[in-house]
């Protein structure tokens, strides 16, 4: 395994640790173990900072609603993880794309699109 094989896989293994911990789980302490101080976000409906992060997973345990994330792919390039998952978030079954960069071994960077999961398709095909 050459050195960038190397940090391609230790970073998708630290993404989906994180993202297992942090969005399955709900545990709130994975954010200060996984996210960098400076974390920079792409979605527009939220701050750049980890405690934006914080207060949407507080406000998901606050609402009482099961929470689930399945990660269905995975793939890493360098410092950039992709994750394509299966998640039941607020009451709502969604399909993802996250894109996390990491930085010394924490995650400071991210893109997602989110699309949630109709109740019928016009085809055969899952989002999975």
């Amino acid at each position: 395994m050459t050195t960038s094989s190397s940090t391609a896989e230790a970073n998708k293994q630290l993404v989906l640790t994180a993202a297992q911990e942090l969005f399955g789980n709900l545990d709130l302490t994975a954010i200060d173990r996984y996210w960098g101080d400076s974390y920079i976000q792409h979605n527009p409906l939220y701050p750049d900072g980890k405690e934006q992060i914080r207060a949407l997973i507080q406000g998901a345990i606050d609402s009482g609603v099961p929470t689930n994330a399945e990660v269905k792919r995975v793939a890493a390039d360098g410092d950039l993880v992709w994750i394509h998952a299966k998640s039941f978030f607020f009451g709502k079954e969604l399909a993802t794309v996250e894109i996390f960069r990491v930085e010394n071994g924490k995650i400071v960077e991210h893109w997602d699109v989110i699309q949630e999961v109709p109740a019928e398709s016009a085809n055969s095909n899952t989002m999975f």
